[in-house]
């Protein structure tokens, strides 16, 4: 396994994960109705030097693209960030999404990002389980440093963050 910038290559196998019910099902995004352009159009805009929403490719050993893992709303001056991350179904239970974390926190180290943050909608208890099994901690909420940044900004409304199990942690 390895982590690597998006290729315009990696669009189709995007696609697909895209399009699997099993796995945008709790996700916030319409992805159901994202098309091969699409995919292609996010991975030129990813590789633009936006310094606010990094994403990289997790591969097999033969760089085939098997997810995505990102940092989105870098705010440096707070030095904070959101995860996440999202699998091509055939690449799911294979260690990938522990993978692409453990990589995505080293560069989150190497960019000066001091706290990522994330959430799970409380209905994917697969997700759920893989971050428990992890280690990874629920925040409280309301004691969430970040909530009104989140807020404001207009990343959540105020009801999408009540819905979510939240997790956050300094590294």
């Amino acid at each position: 396994m390895k982590i690597r910038k998006l290729k315009i290559t990696d669009a189709p196998r995007m696609l697909e994960w895209m399009h699997s019910e099993d796995t945008i099902r709790f996700l916030r995004y319409d992805f159901e109705h994202m098309q091969l352009d699409n995919c292609r159009d996010f991975i030129i805009n990813s590789n633009c030097r936006n310094l606010n929403d990094l994403h990289y490719a997790i591969t097999d050993d033969e760089d085939c693209y098997s997810g995505t893992v990102s940092l989105k709303h870098v705010d440096h001056k707070i030095k904070a960030a959101e995860l996440a991350i999202v699998l091509h179904p055939e690449a799911m239970g294979k260690g990938y999404s522990s993978f692409g974390i453990s990589e995505l926190f080293k560069i989150a180290k190497e960019k000066s990002i001091n706290y990522i943050y994330w959430c799970v909608d409380e209905r994917n208890t697969r997700a759920i389980r893989f971050y428990e099994k992890m280690g990874f901690k629920q925040i409280n909420i309301d004691e969430f440093n970040y909530i009104h940044y989140l807020e404001n900004k207009g990343l959540y409304s105020k009801e999408e963050i009540d819905g979510f199990r939240w997790y956050g942690i300094s590294i």
